[in-house]
């Protein structure tokens, strides 16, 4: 996505979109989490928000590991994912790339494999919003982040192609998952190439 793409698919953290999975939310009696492109000002945050069953805010995060063409129109955040506590336990979100280590430059960021990524702090469920380019599927880091933070990692992942100018980046099959910190993959749902929801019973959690 290119600079002009992103500032034409803005929006404030309370616009359109959180209006309509307020209501999604309040509709399945679920927690809901999304990605979307949020406008601060003159700056665009590749960011995520969670919705509680009641349509309250959980809590928003925004990208600290920027990837690929994030570079053209993102700022990076500068915090660590925020852990809440739910009736589900403590859960957490984060975006693509943060389910990876990136070493830090200039800009203050965040490592994301281990505890690290909550400041040491136990997390049981993470949403993860991603756009996992191609590769195997699952990706080895999504299995070593469940582990490595000893939680279960839910990660709703994009498919397809995304054009910018002559430049075409191809996401390939796609592919969501729900994974236990013991690598126990769930896939009940996937339909690769296909928009799908993916669904698991874990121990209490669903």
């Amino acid at each position: 996505m290119s600079g002009e793409q992103a500032a034409r698919v803005c929006e404030k953290p309370d616009g359109p979109t959180f209006r309509f999975m307020q209501k999604a939310a309040i509709s399945l009696k679920a927690y809901v989490a999304w990605g979307y492109v949020e406008s601060d000002g003159r700056k665009l945050y590749n960011s995520a928000t969670i919705v509680s069953p009641d349509g309250n805010l959980v809590t928003r995060y925004r990208k600290v590991n920027l990837w690929g063409t994030d570079f053209l129109w993102a700022s990076p955040g500068i915090e660590s994912a925020p852990v809440i506590q739910t009736e589900l336990g403590l859960m957490s979100v984060i975006i693509c790339r943060d389910l990876r280590d990136k070493i830090p430059n200039n800009i203050p960021r965040i490592a994301a494999s281990g505890s690290r990524m909550f400041e040491d702090k136990r997390v049981d469920l993470v949403a993860a919003c991603a756009n996992w380019g191609k590769g195997g599927f699952p990706s080895t880091s999504w299995m070593d982040f469940a582990t490595d933070n000893k939680c279960v990692l839910a990660v709703a992942n994009r498919w397809g192609k995304e054009e910018v100018g002559s430049f075409v980046q191809d996401f390939g099959q796609g592919g969501s998952a729900i994974i236990e910190p013991d690598w126990t993959v769930h896939t009940n749902g996937l339909e690769f190439s296909q928009d799908c929801v993916v669904t698991s019973t874990l121990g209490g959690i669903r």
